[in-house]
């Protein structure tokens, strides 16, 4: 399976990476769309579940509308991962880099992008694919997208498993700089799914 969907995420000629129509500009997976991840969250800790749409950071920022308390609330300040037995384990078997493909994003903000997704609870949605990819992270640029390569809505156990791949990517890919390093590549998961991290060029965020 690892090989599979690695050959569907550097299976592409560099030379029409840019110009094919097929080819998402900011993913750059064949025929990937972007899909809005949806989140399924309280504002208030007795309060509803809201389903919000949007990367970690954007929802953050609709949550401290409804609830400017929401961070101390749900006691967010602390940016340890959970760590539940039952996230995903990667290799670096299982990562490909390449920074001709994903770009050159910064290693330091991809590690801040990860820190938002720490201390998240309840288990990420996305949409039925193939090649179905949502920003969970993004900022200034460096983005963390999570593909669903199944015909299937997929739903993972946990962040931590998006967190570990992020992770996986940072130590197997990361590019010493001038300045701060860079990071970009793609793992693989269990189950028809990948974790990407790179530059975002479309500029979203």
């Amino acid at each position: 399976m690892y090989s599979i969907l690695l050959c569907v995420l550097i299976g592409l000629v560099h030379a029409a990476i840019i110009t094919s129509p097929t080819i998402h500009p900011g993913i750059k997976i064949s025929g990937a769309s972007e899909v809005p991840i949806e989140w399924d969250v309280q504002a208030f800790p007795d309060g509803p579940t809201l389903t919000l749409v949007g990367t970690v950071q954007e929802v953050h920022a609709q949550l401290l509308k409804i609830n400017p308390n929401y961070t101390s609330d749900f006691h967010l300040d602390n940016l340890e991962s959970r760590n539940p037995d039952d996230a995903a384990e990667f290799s670096a078997s299982s990562v490909a880099c390449d920074k001709f493909l994903w770009g050159f994003s910064s290693y330091d903000t991809v590690s801040k992008n990860i820190d938002h997704l720490r201390p998240l609870q309840g288990r990420p949605r996305n949409k039925a694919g193939p090649s179905a990819c949502g920003r969970v992270s993004c900022s200034y640029n460096s983005a963390i997208w999570w593909c669903n390569f199944s015909n299937e809505p997929k739903t993972l156990d946990s962040w931590t498993s998006i967190v570990r791949g992020a992770e996986e990517i940072q130590r197997v890919c990361k590019v010493p700089g001038f300045g701060s390093p860079s990071v970009q590549g793609g793992v693989a998961g269990h189950g028809d799914w990948a974790v990407v991290v790179g530059y975002d060029s479309l500029l979203k965020c």
